[in-house]
């Protein structure tokens, strides 16, 4: 015998207040006083109808110990007081396979996690039907379905309601769920403890074995069961696919492809790759029995459009039969360099691939404008300086020296990144005059010859002298530094661009000189994500889109292809195989709870059938005139009358 929901103690706790509580009420309906009271009759009394006595309760002993047993029988109900023995009743977890190996096909076109959902419900069918089970839905990650519960019908719901996911599974996680919800059911501080148990029953895994990655070494308790949902897989697909804008060309993509064969023996896979509907070709490669193979080529195209990889066969999953990605058209940002000596500039072509220059003349669509010995139209446009008219300046000239050193750049800022030379020898220069605010990047002794000033419509960049002239014509100083200029004013023209297919699950990106400040994140609902030493580590278990934008990179995820599984498991001999026989589930407790309460609600009727009815209380008399004579007075017409209250 055992009680599920209560302790004897708390049993205990409840129940002696409660019969204290009866027993006082019981005594207190019974206690009379005697209490003398005076009364004036002018008139005799006459026949009164009978008169229904009603009784409390517990007026009668018998009606107490009614009232008490019911009490008792209602509270085992609640504590679920079972008749049986408590060896036989386990804890048990089932962890049933949601992964994306549950979205294959069968040979009679069904899902294989229909056949999952049978062997599980199988599984709870032949366990003790009082046992508690914890159903765990494991892909990528490990999530409780439902608590430790006896409830079958909680547990068929929930099995029901599983549906393949898109990640791998990662069975240790399921498996150290599985450990930590036992101990916590069971109040075991650690796996000793637990070991000593004897409520403890297994961890069964419904799943087709196969795994994100290998599993070795598992823990041999608890008990580990085994029920695989086999059945032989034809598949084949694309892993991921990834489209690289090359960096010396903004029109030419490096387009890379993995695909995977799931089946037990080689196979020829050929590809067909379309952009916007229109055929590029096609690549066929030999792919391993359960490996990959990989494949890359290139292409041009200045427009935006859909590059789609497809692959002509029917298998067993027709979910990564298909990788799309949607890539941009080519990016060129326009540069007008407003300048009377545009040879001048000519060593700035090819500084950016990204970037166009437009020389001698203005461009409306220009993004950055250099203003080459010149004035804006406009007084103080944003934009580069080269050698302002000290009155049209932005940073005001405090005067023009002539053979002076740069002595010093600013390398800790971008626009002086990988300058180092400090033996430059200028022919002439303007020495700035700035704000505390302003940003230096080159000063000599008579001061600061570069600097930068922001302002709410743009930044104003002024270098004080010229790049190409001098000793800094045959040096690397003058292009560099028109390029951290240009990057500064419009980073996008120096992004990398980078497109990817690829499944869900857990992603880590390299930040690189990126820091968590300027990395921008768009992630679907449900994503997480965290930047920490130096990389970006993301989890998304549904499919979606990720952008990550940083200064130097701008990557969209595509997560739209299913993760497969790359390795299989070999369970170790000590683990139990197979659904265990129907014959377990005898010896089971039997629950008493509904006929407790039952038993309660009938004492409460016999209570209320022989005690709560009240009975008829006699007639009074009748009295006559004569009771008081007309010659009485008024003392002798009152009365003593002793009333028991």
């Amino acid at each position: 015998m055992e009680l599920l929901n209560l302790t004897l103690g708390q049993l205990l706790a409840i129940f002696v207040p409660l019969a204290a509580g009866l027993v006082a009420l019981y005594f207190y309906d019974r206690s009379r006083r005697r209490v003398r009271v005076s009364t004036l009759r002018f008139w005799p009394k006459r026949s009164a109808p009978p008169v229904r006595r009603r009784h409390k309760k517990i007026q009668q002993p018998l009606s107490l110990l009614l009232q008490i047993a019911a009490a008792l029988l209602l509270l085992l109900a609640i504590a679920d007081w079972r008749w049986g023995s408590a060896a036989t009743r386990r804890h048990h977890v089932l962890i049933l396979d949601a992964s994306s190996a549950m979205r294959y096909q069968d040979a009679a076109g069904g899902l294989r996690m229909l056949r999952a959902r049978r062997l599980a419900e199988q599984y709870l069918a032949a366990l003790p039907s009082g046992d508690p089970v914890l159903l765990i839905r494991a892909q990528g990650t490990a999530d409780p379905a439902t608590p430790l519960t006896g409830d079958r019908v909680e547990l068929q719901e929930a099995i029901e309601a599983t549906e393949p996911g898109w990640t791998a599974l990662d069975l240790p996680a399921a498996l150290d769920l599985a450990r930590s919800s036992l101990r916590l059911a069971l109040d075991a501080p650690d796996m000793e403890a637990l070991r000593q148990n004897p409520g403890v029953g297994e961890i069964a895994v419904v799943a087709a074995g196969r795994l994100r990655q290998p599993v070795e070494g598992l823990p041999a308790f608890p008990p580990l069961r085994f029920i695989e949902v086999d059945g032989a897989v034809n598949d084949a697909g694309f892993a991921r696919m990834a489209a690289r804008r090359l960096p010396d060309d903004p029109e030419r993509w490096e387009i890379q492809v993995r695909l995977t064969n799931e089946s037990p023996a080689p196979r020829t896979l050929t590809a067909e790759f379309f952009f916007e509907g229109r055929k590029l070709g096609e690549r066929a490669l030999q792919a391993p029995a359960r490996g990959s193979s990989d494949l890359g080529f290139r292409i041009r195209t200045a427009q935006a459009g859909s590059l789609e990889a497809r692959l002509a066969l029917a298998d067993d999953f027709a979910d990564n039969n298909i990788a799309r990605l949607d890539l941009p058209a080519a990016d060129r940002r326009r540069m007008a360099i407003l300048t009377e000596r545009p040879r001048r500039f000519a060593a700035l072509e090819g500084a950016a691939p990204g970037v166009e220059l437009v020389v001698g003349r203005d461009a409306p669509d220009a993004a950055v404008r250099l203003y080459d010995r010149t004035a804006p139209p406009t007084a103080d446009a944003p934009g580069i300086y080269v050698e302002p008219p000290p009155a049209a300046s932005p940073i005001p000239v405090e005067r023009t020296v002539r053979n002076v050193e740069i002595t010093a750049w600013n390398t800790s800022h971008p626009l002086a990144a990988g300058l180092r030379e400090s033996d430059l020898t200028l022919p002439e220069a303007q020495v700035l005059r700035l704000d505390p605010s302003d940003i230096v990047i080159a000063e000599g002794a008579e001061g600061p010859f570069a600097a930068a000033r922001e302002t709410a419509d743009g930044w104003r960049i002024v270098f004080g002298f010229d790049p190409f002239s001098g000793e800094m014509a045959n040096r690397l100083a003058g292009p560099l530094l028109f390029a951290n200029a240009l990057r500064w004013l419009e980073p996008g023209a120096f992004r990398t661009a980078e497109y990817r297919a690829e499944p869900p699950g857990a992603l880590q990106l390299e930040l690189g000189e990126a820091t968590a400040e300027n990395v921008s994140v768009q992630a679907p609902d449900g994503a997480v994500w965290l930047t920490a030493d130096g990389k970006l580590r993301l989890f998304s278990q549904s499919p979606g889109t990720v952008a990550v934008t940083t200064p130097n990179q701008h990557l969209k995820l595509s997560l739209t292809l299913p993760e497969i599984a790359e390795a299989t498991w070999e369970p170790p001999a000590a683990v139990l195989r197979g659904v265990p026989p129907a014959s377990a589930a005898l010896g089971s407790a039997l629950a008493l709870w509904p006929w407790l309460a039952l038993a309660a609600l009938a004492l409460w009727i016999l209570d209320w059938t022989w005690f709560g009815r009240g009975e008829e209380a006699p007639a009074v008399a009748p009295e006559s005139f004569s009771a008081f004579p007309a010659s009485a007075g008024p003392a002798e017409r009152s009365a003593e009358e002793v009333v028991r209250q």
